[in-house]
């Protein structure tokens, strides 16, 4: 008990610090969606932006090729890439893509638990947009991805601390122990770094009620990241599983009219496109 009174304290003071610094989204993927969100774009100019970063090039490459996407033929270049999911697809790919550089760390365990996590951030942010599109919020398709990518960022944050704790000052401490912190922190933590970016309120709110029991029904895009985030978690897509969970009965579900078929479909898209992405 002493033990993880310790270390919550030092993740709050870390967190707290003006030194801690976690970016949220990379210059190329803001410039993107800058460049994108211009009437005069050309999308030369977008694929030379993102051809910049041979590593994230590699990375949107092999998202567009997932079953996500539903090419029937492999994308072998990014401007195959924009034609066929459209310049504003590929800024939201992008913007998925980029975010795999936050998920690094120094030591092997806590790198580890990052990896799941990527999972966890990638399913949960094209659940969360496949669930906008098929409910017919077409108009939210953006701020469901990014709710879903970054609604645990809290969690990574706890876990930079972890691995600053372990690396720098040699501290020691079993991974179903860290685990346990992080999910009991990382909502307040999420939101407190939420604010401190000065994250529009809605991404805010997401970060820091994507996990309390009670519904918001006027919040559409929270009740669609709870349930994109209880559909990893049934499967297993990220730290944590619980294959009991039953999608059609959670409340979002009926708030969102969400029945069993959909939900099933829902479950199959995750399943084949995380065996393509977030490997």
């Amino acid at each position: 008990m002493n033990e993880e009174i310790s270390l919550l304290e030092r993740i709050d003071r870390i967190i707290s610090s003006d030194e801690f610094k976690l970016p949220v989204f990379s210059d190329i993927a803001i410039k993107v969606r800058n460049m994108v969100s211009s009437a005069n774009f050309e999308i030369q100019d977008v694929v030379r932006l993102i051809s910049s970063d041979q590593s994230l090039a590699s990375e949107v490459l092999r998202v567009a090729n997932s079953p996500f996407y539903g090419g029937l033929t492999k994308i072998v270049t990014l401007r195959e890439a924009a034609v066929r999911m459209g310049a504003k697809q590929l800024a939201d790919l992008v913007m998925v893509a980029s975010e795999r550089n936050n998920y690094l760390a120094s030591d092997k365990e806590v790198q580890h638990l990052l990896n799941k996590l990527w999972r966890h951030a990638v399913g949960a942010a094209l659940a969360s947009q496949w669930l906008a599109k098929k409910t017919g919020y077409t108009d939210r398709l953006n701020e469901a991805l990014l709710g879903g990518l970054i609604h645990d960022i809290g969690k990574l944050a706890v876990l930079k601390v972890v691995d600053q704790l372990k690396v720098k000052e040699g501290l020691s401490f079993p991974v179903d122990f860290v685990v346990e912190v992080v999910n009991s922190v990382h909502a307040q933590q999420g939101y407190r770094l939420a604010q401190r970016w000065h994250l529009p309120e809605n991404y805010c709110v997401i970060v820091r009620d994507h996990h309390l029991d009670e519904v918001d029904q006027a919040n559409t895009v929270l009740m669609i990241v709870k349930v994109a985030d209880a559909a990893c978690n049934k499967l297993g897509i990220g730290m944590n599983l619980d294959a009991s969970i039953e999608l059609a009965v959670l409340p979002e579900a009926h708030g969102l009219g969400l029945g069993e078929v959909l939900l099933a479909e829902l479950e199959i898209m995750l399943e084949d496109t995380m065996q393509v992405v977030a490997g």
